[in-house]
């Protein structure tokens, strides 16, 4: 049983360190492809006025100088945030 665990605790490191490995090796090519054109939407699952929506917007401006993006901040409360997680699916 404790040889057991420890293949299968040994194949899990190797498995974690291939993977991260590979996600090293293709940040290289994410960050050579153009950036979007598109203006970025950042959406908030709490309403207008609150902490998180307060946030948002103090950030926003930041965030556009920084990409050179317009970032644009939405609210979409409701539903335990499923309506703010199917407006990021779609």
């Amino acid at each position: 049983m404790k040889i057991a665990r420890q293949f299968l605790r040994s194949r899990f490191a190797a498995l974690v360190a291939t993977s991260m490995s590979l996600s090293l090796a293709l940040a290289g090519v994410a960050i050579a492809q153009d950036y979007p054109t598109k203006p970025i939407t950042v959406i908030v699952t709490y309403p207008a006025g609150g902490g998180a929506d307060l946030m948002a917007r103090l950030l926003a401006p930041k965030m556009s100088a920084s990409l050179k993006q317009p970032v644009i901040v939405e609210n979409r409360p409701g539903a335990s945030g499923q309506i703010a997680a199917g407006a990021v699916a779609k």
